[in-house]
């Protein structure tokens, strides 16, 4: 008994198509003019979706790489160390005391006048020039008071060198 034998790259010879149910052929086309609308709208679509999602492709990209270069220039710069700030802290601290001891305009005012008072009692006493007593008097008077004030300046530079408020 004798096998024929095929081999296994033989080319299995092709069939003819089957036609499609209904009796309509491949060749033959019925042209519907709803559906080629249709099919120009899906393809409008379709070129639409492409171009959207090449720009946001594009635009990820730049994102990525922006993100990624200032994480470059970054390393170099880091913010301030927390000892930094408490120093910063302490001298604005220092400077909002410093403007609560300032001087006010009616302190500065008033201190004005007792010096313009002042001045005006010397000169009467220089006219009245005869009354040496009373001229002595007005001086030490002057002499008393300038000293007065040199010293409760003297107390004001102390309180605020030590941080303290005035009495």
């Amino acid at each position: 008994m004798a096998v024929a034998y095929e081999p296994p790259t033989r080319r299995i010879p092709p069939t003819p198509p089957t036609p499609p149910p209904g009796g309509v052929r491949e060749t033959e086309y019925v042209a519907d003019p709803e559906r080629e609308e249709l099919r120009d709208r899906i393809r409008s679509l379709r070129t639409a979706l492409a171009l959207t999602a090449l720009l946001a492709i594009a635009g990820l990209g730049i994102a990525l790489y922006t993100l990624l270069a200032e994480d470059e220039e970054d390393t170099g710069r880091r913010g301030a160390s927390p000892a930094r700030v408490s120093a910063l802290s302490d001298r604005v601290d220092d400077l909002e005391e410093r403007v609560g001891d300032r001087a006010t305009k009616n302190a500065v005012t008033r201190l004005e006048q007792r010096q313009e008072e002042l001045e005006g009692q010397v000169q009467q006493a220089g006219e009245a020039g005869g009354d040496t007593e009373a001229l002595q008097e007005s001086i030490e008077q002057v002499n008393t008071d300038v000293q007065a004030l040199e010293q409760r300046v003297d107390d004001l530079a102390a309180q605020q060198e030590e941080g303290t408020t005035p009495p």
